[in-house]
């Protein structure tokens, strides 16, 4: 027996009821083989008509196929079954879940998702799922891949019915990653002493809005003094021509980029400076905030499709987006798999492989029905670099700013709150548990943070001391991986910088991503492979990552917008020799080493690795594999690898990136490559 798990939902496709007869009713089969699929067994496929979207499960492709008859596909060596895609995968097993125990619910916001190539695109197919669903047309929300709207839980089924459809996904709210117990400080000691500033540099930040909303000082309204003359653009989602903050969130994240000002503490008699990590940098903030009346406060609302959120900044010229928000904690669901927010970050990225996405891991390692793992939704995303929070220098409780007290949360210590990895396991075709993707990528310091207060926030408002008290109103202290997410993004500002300055105009976001993750150091597992499941690859160190740039010690594969000595072609698999991309000799000390590489590569979206490229360092005949430790096999679920080599046993090293599998054979694989050899 063979079992298939899609959405999580898990069938064995060999039972009555699972087999198909034909697929006159369908255009969208799964193909089960015995094996990953060679090249010559994927164009024996395509001869017959099976066009290959994506890889779903262990050995198992979901594919378009318009011929009615099953056997020529059935008939060939290397598949174990064909069948049509059945509707009882397509709703997601969280959805299913939550229908079964909520007695008291019978409506629904859910997504429909619909497949690469539909039979009929989403503006066509509305009228026929406002029929199916029984509501008006209007109360529908289309998209370019998706239609929104509320259903009642009999018409779930029916809707999974529809052949254009992939799957179904509720619809969960949004909420900020500060911590709700406990809100973080600024870290004073930055990650940096390296002079870089994050000149000519743009991050966006989509959040709760910016102060009072409005970019410069007018005869009226002052702008925060930490971001004077840096604002570039202001932009409101639901609110028309005001993006002003009246949560406070927005303000104290957009602080942690590139905010630069003096709190004075009136009680010390204190100036002290305040700096984010990029405090050169300009800024566009994206609003989110919109009043519920049913709720009587504000929430943070996200459009429906996230592409829309990066397309407009990215229009603009900016190259970093930041988010220090996600969905909110179901206790009883626990952890989210890879939904649909997910998929549409990995496929932005994919598309515009310039673009650095930043996204907070989350605050649920202690909440209720917290589990081992808590990362999924947006922090699932393969492409992003999702942070999580270690403490700070700071004195506090691991939750609040408490004078005079040791740090109980160090900067080397997780945080209690911060989610912890993998993302939700899978189920093989043989029934056993695999694990999910490393995350978080990296972690910086988020627990009370001292960062930029907004100035449309009461100055008696509990937020303004539930993390512990300021002793200047245009500052406060906040908690969470949301404080976490834009230390990391200035990081990134900085990173763009100095290889701007070393001719490096385009770099991709897999070549900042490597360099920030070959820099990061993991504290809470030293002696394992170089990450865990609680700070990933571990805890940015900016001076590394910079060091790398001025020893021109990485490469960035398959950019197209720039060919410069840093440059090197993609990877395909045919010819042999284009599957393969081999590094110089690497000088090796005699003294006591440590060679670091890190492969980080954008993956097109699905849950499942649709490209898998290996990351091997070779010396005197000896090798290393990513993320494998000592282990010579290799790494089949993440498209980020580090390999971690103390006392290399020779003079010179090579690194090897190798092209092992890819879902569409005559598909080309970008990839960046970040190293250094350090003295032990």
């Amino acid at each position: 027996m063979a079992i298939i798990t899609v959405n999580g939902n898990t069938i064995n496709p060999e039972a009555t009821g699972y087999v198909s007869g034909n697929a006159k009713d369908s255009n969208f089969i799964y193909v089960q083989s015995y094996h990953d699929l060679n090249i010559d067994e994927k164009w024996q496929l395509a001869k017959a008509g099976v066009e290959i979207q994506e890889y779903v499960a262990e050995y198992t492709y979901l594919c378009r196929y318009t011929p009615e008859d099953l056997e020529p596909i059935r008939a060939m060596t290397f598949v174990r079954s064909a069948n049509v895609y059945h509707a009882e995968l397509k709703s997601t097993v969280s959805l299913k879940d939550m229908v079964q125990r909520e007695t008291d619910r019978t409506e629904y916001e859910v997504d429909l998702i619909l497949h690469d190539n539909p039979n009929i695109g989403s503006t066509a197919l509305a009228p026929y799922v406002a029929q199916s669903a029984g509501v008006d047309i209007n109360e529908l929300e289309v998209l370019s891949n998706k239609i929104r709207l509320t259903v009642h839980q009999d018409k779930l089924d029916d809707l999974a019915a529809f052949d254009s459809v992939n799957r179904i996904e509720e619809v969960r709210p949004k909420s900020v990653y500060n911590d709700q117990a406990r809100d973080i400080l600024q870290a004073d000691t930055l990650f940096t002493s390296t002079g870089y500033q994050g000149a000519d540099q743009i991050v966006c930040v989509a959040d709760t809005g910016f102060d009072q909303g409005v970019a410069n000082d007018n005869s009226s309204v002052k702008v925060h003094p930490a971001f004077a003359g840096r604002v570039e653009r202001l932009v409101s989602l639901w609110l028309s021509g005001d993006s002003k903050d009246p949560v406070g969130h927005g303000t104290h994240v957009c602080g942690s980029v590139c905010g630069n000002g003096v709190y004075t503490d009136s009680v010390q008699g204190k100036n002290i400076s305040v700096k984010g990590t990029a405090p050169a940098a300009r800024l566009m903030v994206q609003s989110m905030s919109k009043y519920s009346d049913a709720l009587k406060r504000w929430i943070l609302k996200a459009p429906a499709d996230l592409s829309t959120l990066f397309s407009v900044p990215y229009d603009l010229g900016v190259r970093i987006h930041s988010n220090s928000w996600g969905d909110t904690w179901d206790e009883v669901t626990g952890q989210l798999g890879y939904e649909a927010d997910a998929s549409t970050i990995d496929r932005f990225i994919y598309e515009h492989q310039d673009f650095v996405v930043l996204i907070a891991a989350g605050n649920d390692a202690d909440v209720k029905n917290h589990g081992s793992s808590q990362i999924g939704d947006n922090g699932a995303a393969k492409n992003c670099i999702t942070v999580g929070a270690t403490g700070t220098t700071r004195s506090n409780d691991g939750q609040r700013y408490c004078p005079d007290v040791p740090a109980l949360s160090g900067t080397k210590d997780t945080a209690i709150f911060s989610s912890r990895g993998p993302t939700k396991s899978t189920i093989d075709s043989q029934g056993r548990v695999t694990p999910g993707r490393v995350k978080p990528d990296v972690v910086a310091p988020g627990v009370v943070i001292l960062s930029a207060a907004s100035r449309s926030v009461a100055a008696n408002a509990y937020i303004r001391k539930r993390n512990g008290l300021s002793n200047d109103n245009d500052w406060l202290f906040m908690s969470g991986t949301s404080m976490a997410t834009p230390l990391v993004a200035g990081c990134a500002a900085l990173i763009r910088e100095v290889l701007q300055e070393r001719g490096k105009e385009q770099p991709s976001a897999a070549l900042v991503k490597a360099l920030l993750i070959n820099g990061a150091v993991n504290h809470s597992s030293p002696n394992g492979p170089g990450f865990d499941n609680q700070q990933g690859f571990g805890l940015v160190d900016i001076n590394r990552s910079i060091a790398m740039i001025k020893q021109s010690t990485f490469i960035d594969g398959g950019n197209r917008t720039e060919a410069t000595t840093y440059d090197v072609p993609a990877l395909r698999l045919a010819p042999a020799t284009d599957s393969r991309w081999e590094s110089p000799a690497i000088p090796i000390p005699s003294a006591r080493n440590r060679l670091v590489v890190t492969l980080a590569y954008p993956d097109a979206p699905s849950a499942l690795l649709q490209n898998d490229v290996n990351l091997i360092v070779l010396a005197d005949g000896v090798e290393r594999h990513g993320n494998m430790g000592d282990d010579q096999g290799y790494d089949h679920i993440n498209n980020v690898e580090k390999v971690i080599w103390d006392d290399v046993p020779a003079p010179t090293a090579t690194i090897i990136v190798q092209a092992y599998a890819f879902t569409k054979p005559d598909s080309e694989q970008a990839f960046a490559v970040a190293w250094t050899v350090q003295a032990r």
